[in-house]
């Protein structure tokens, strides 16, 4: 029994301790049990498990509502007394919750010709605010979130063209479908400058013979960049200012725009009246910084990470998260840390305050109920009011280090 990769048939082991733990299943959290159930979660998409029955049995991983469940690919191709046919393997963990369901599933901008499909439309629900909803910005989260560069590790670093890489890679994926039969690569155009541009508007002017209707053929552009206005932008990498049609989205209405900066951008491109290209739409996440490209919501937030970064600098094997989608309950309540530090199954969320607003701290309060049973330590840290709270954040996540030593 081994791990199989779905694309080049390339195996990883299995040790004997792990099958084990695959064939028993388990509702335990202990910490070999944990760190199989984050493998499990990891190998998921590109991988299958290859069951022990027959040549060509294969099983997929699943995760569904809080739990993992291992099945079998095809029942047709096991042997009738497979044991993953006789038996259902299922995995629960405090340390897994699902994705709620805001990620993308359609890959396509605009409909009936005119407008951006949910432009405007905060389908957020009352837990969940501050959270972008439009049809761009969706997908950027989805593709930000598959790339994983909202995920850091103190033990390893990489690159901003690794990191571009893995967006790109994201963008790549032959699940991601516009329409039937039609990839959202195919519509996806690197980082903007002049020449890709030039290019995209042949593309474009060509594709609405074969592009479906009613869907308006568009590109999506992505950039680094250092400055946004109501609607325009400035790229780091030829410091060039581009003018967008529509104002510029952002994660929400409050941020200010030049403290905020850089950002990471998605911009879309559809052909104009005059037969010329037009950028049209685009929506800017504020990021760490121009060579990381975590995502955070405010430059409070990035204030917060640095100083998480020199506290967590110390230990050795740290996970950082900056969740880009809620996560539900099993009582379908929704809860999304500002972040999730990670050391030895030691999960630590941290809520980066903005304001001392009594209906604004309240929401707070509702969503760290929810959230707290799911962690081992939760912190709250005035960045309002950093002055007054600096030494009691560090000592708070000191401590909870601490404990996962």
């Amino acid at each position: 029994m081994y791990f199989i990769a779905k694309n080049n048939k390339q195996t990883v082991a299995i040790s004997d301790g792990k099958k084990l733990i695959l064939l028993n299943g388990s509702t335990d959290n202990n910490d070999s049990i944990n760190h199989f159930i984050n493998k499990l979660l990891r190998l998921k998409d590109n991988f299958w498990i290859k069951c022990t029955c027959c040549d060509n049995a294969l099983l997929i991983i699943c995760a569904l509502h809080g739990k993992i469940y291992i099945r079998c690919k095809s029942r047709a191709k096991h042997d009738i007394n497979c044991f993953f046919i006789q038996k259902n393997i299922v995995f629960y963990s405090k340390y897994f919750k699902p994705i709620y369901s805001k990620r993308s599933k359609q890959f396509f901008l605009y409909k009936n010709v005119t407008d951006i499909v949910n432009n405007d439309t905060d389908i957020a629900s009352i837990e969940t605010k501050n959270v972008s909803c439009t049809k761009l910005g969706q997908i950027l989260f989805t593709i930000l979130d598959d790339a994983k560069v909202n995920i850091f590790y103190t033990n390893s670093s990489i690159s901003v063209f690794e990191q571009l890489t893995l967006i790109t890679n994201a963008f790549n994926d032959d699940q991601k479908l516009i329409a039937k039969n039609i990839p959202l690569k195919k519509c996806y155009r690197y980082l903007l400058n002049d020449t890709m541009l030039a290019k995209a508007e042949i593309f474009l002017q060509k594709a609405n013979y074969w592009f479906p209707h009613p869907l308006e053929p568009f590109v999506i552009f992505t950039s680094i960049v250092t400055k946004i206005t109501y609607n325009s932008f400035i790229t780091k990498k030829d410091n060039k200012t581009y003018k967008v049609a529509n104002k510029i989205s952002t994660t929400s209405h409050w941020i200010n725009l030049d403290k905020s900066a850089p950002y990471f951008l998605a911009v879309s491109a559809i052909i104009g009246k005059d037969n010329q290209i037009i950028l049209k739409d685009a929506f800017a996440i504020p990021i760490f910084s121009t060579r990381v490209l975590m995502p955070i919501e405010s430059n409070y937030e990035r204030t917060i990470l640095k100083i998480i970064l020199s506290v967590v600098n110390k230990y050795y094997n740290i996970t950082i998260i900056k969740p880009l989608f809620d996560f539900i309950t099993d009582n379908k309540e929704k809860y999304r840390p500002d972040f999730i530090v990670i050391h030895n199954n030691n999960k630590i969320f941290i809520e980066v305050l903005g304001s001392n607003n009594p209906d604004y701290l309240a929401h707070k309060n509702h969503i760290n109920r929810i959230a707290k049973p799911a962690c081992n330590h939760f912190i709250a840290v005035k960045a309002f009011d950093l002055q007054n709270n600096y030494d009691h954040f560090i000592y708070d996540l000191t401590n909870a280090l601490q404990e996962s030593l």
